[in-house]
């Protein structure tokens, strides 16, 4: 009899454990009568976690946020700005045909690699100026009123986008990738044009900026090539679509990585 009891409450308990929220056992629905509900209180918050895990944010960034953005020059202060005007008029800026933002470099990586040790390169960096922290900022900022975003990191995608079309399984896998990519309803693209360029790279990028720009989803991206030195990196069809719908900021100031170091 005592031994019965002990299964049951073990039972009773693991049963417990089973759900997250007892009121609705993560139905996030509240049954009011025969075939009535109303949305548990938990729903809003079930969604906003979705979202979040959706979004996929680098570990390193996950107590970013745009409030804890340090600013420490006029640079800093005119990129937070365009961002924070950017996420705050969100629900119009979607609907135009500009909704985009971009910060990319003054003097691309691939300019200064050619300069090479050239006392002038310092001038132009556009690295450590906290362009991912202002997206992962913004993305947050997002996922909070309600959208839905992806972040993509340049190297990584166009790695696992070229992976997928060597797969024996009829394209499936890569249709599946970039139908995520092209569908999202924000995407938030890091280091663009990092990866190494081909031609085939180049259609990829194509396709997605093609479609999303046809479709109004916007993009937020961020990259150390410069207006030219980009379009060598992705091509100039795709750089002319995102181009067009896109408010870029050329950026330069000093790395605050090496400032602090």
């Amino acid at each position: 009899m005592i031994r019965q009891d002990i299964q049951n409450t073990s039972q009773d308990s693991n049963e417990s454990r089973r759900f997250k929220c007892e009121k609705c056992k993560d139905s996030e629905w509240i049954w009011t009568g025969w075939e009535a509900a109303r949305p548990c209180e938990c729903q809003e918050r079930r969604k906003y976690e979705r979202r979040m895990s959706y979004a996929m944010i680098p570990d390193d960034f996950k107590e970013a946020t745009l409030e804890s953005y340090v600013l420490k020059n006029k640079m800093q202060w005119s990129m937070f700005d365009h961002i924070s005007n950017y996420v705050y008029n969100f629900d119009t800026i979607q609907k135009s045909q500009k909704n985009s933002l971009g910060f990319i470099a003054e003097y691309g990586e691939t300019r200064l690699s050619e300069m090479g040790k050239s006392k002038h390169a310092p001038e132009y960096n556009s690295y450590g100026l906290g362009k991912t922290h202002l997206k992962i900022g913004a993305a947050k900022w997002l996922i909070d009123k309600g959208h839905t975003v992806m972040i993509v990191k340049d190297v990584s995608l166009m790695d696992e986008l070229t992976n997928a079309r060597r797969m024996d399984d009829g394209g499936e896998e890569y249709k599946r990738i970039l139908s995520r990519i092209i569908d999202v309803p924000v995407l938030i693209w890091d280091d663009l044009g990092k990866s190494n360029p081909t031609k085939a790279k180049e259609r990829i990028y194509f396709n997605i900026f093609d479609e999303r720009s046809q479709k109004r989803r916007p993009v937020i991206f961020s990259s150390n090539e410069d207006v030219e030195t980009l379009s060598d990196r992705i091509g100039g069809a795709a750089w002319s679509r995102l181009y067009g719908m896109s408010d870029i900021i050329a950026v330069a100031g000093q790395d605050y990585r090496l400032v602090s170091a």
